[in-house]
């Protein structure tokens, strides 16, 4: 090997230069080279004009009601599912025979949409209920490093919920906004905002912000319950000749968070999905005399 000079036409791996002298002049010239690897610092994969989206499904009531009689008899869910925004308001819906020896039961007035008032892109992602949020972090905050190109920084989960936590997107999901973007605007830290905020601040996002991730999605967070803060009477009208006995309603809270991996061959690292939903319950019983 020694009688053989580097051909530079061949790569060195982790070679950041090479340099050469003539040591002896004359009948028995000789020369040295050498090359610099290993820097003994550390470069991580980085693709600095990339972004994250987050996109939210419509909140929907979805109205269930026990015509057979109540638990442990099965419920029925029963008309079109409504559709909620991020703020408060009542909705209504009805079934014929909607409880045993009912003529109708009806849920009046309730109120929904306590899940997801106030609450920015972070408490709808990752507020209550909340399933299993750690696989929903670990992907976010996997794909956010994939963002940060000054070496020496890295980003980490509570640099993730800060982004997330951005007040804007509180009025933002008020407004009707349903797609938001994560991304590194100096590749040190992190930003979310809608599509607008975000091309203004980096305008690089403008020609790529419509790109979809390439990869599968799949379900994360699935169907994640708890009780809702929702209690009502429900309207019993009885069958001829019987007697309303039992009139109860209540609620529950769902959320699924999907994660669909992207390659960044396009700027998308990847999508979160959320979905929520509110199960609404009403029972009604009668007897006859």
């Amino acid at each position: 090997m020694k009688n053989q000079p580097l051909n530079w036409n061949f790569a060195v791996p982790n070679a950041f230069s090479g340099e050469g002298e003539a040591v002896k002049n004359g009948p028995t010239e000789k020369a040295m080279s050498w090359m610099l690897t290993n820097p003994r610092e550390p470069f991580q994969l980085a693709m600095p004009h990339s972004f994250v989206k987050i996109h939210v499904d419509e909140n929907k009531s979805h109205w269930f009601y026990y015509p057979g009689g109540p638990p442990p008899l099965p419920d029925t869910e029963f008309g079109i599912a409504q559709t909620y925004g991020y703020t408060t308001e009542t909705q209504s819906s009805s079934m014929p025979g909607g409880g045993l020896l009912c003529t109708t039961v009806s849920a009046m007035s309730v109120l929904l949409g306590t899940d997801v008032v106030g609450r920015s892109l972070d408490g709808i992602i990752f507020g209550l209920p909340e399933g299993n949020t750690t696989a929903v972090e670990n992907y976010l905050t996997n794909r956010c490093n994939e963002m940060i190109s000054v070496t020496g920084h890295s980003v980490g989960v509570n640099q993730v919920h800060q982004a997330l936590s951005n007040p804007v997107t509180i009025g933002a999901l008020i407004a009707g906004v349903r797609d938001f973007y994560l991304y590194s605007p100096d590749g040190m830290s992190l930003k979310c905002n809608p599509a607008p905020l975000a091309i203004a601040e980096s305008p690089w996002l403008a020609t790529m912000i419509s790109n979809n991730p390439d990869g599968s999605e799949k379900l994360v967070i699935d169907e994640a319950s708890m009780p809702a803060p929702i209690f009502f009477v429900p309207t019993v009208v009885p069958a001829p000749f019987c007697s309303p006995k039992l009139a109860l309603g209540w609620g529950l809270w769902k959320k699924d968070v999907a994660w669909q991996p992207g390659t960044g061959y396009n700027g998308c690292l990847g999508q979160i999905r959320v979905k929520r939903w509110t199960n609404v319950h009403a029972l009604g019983v009668c007897t006859f005399p």
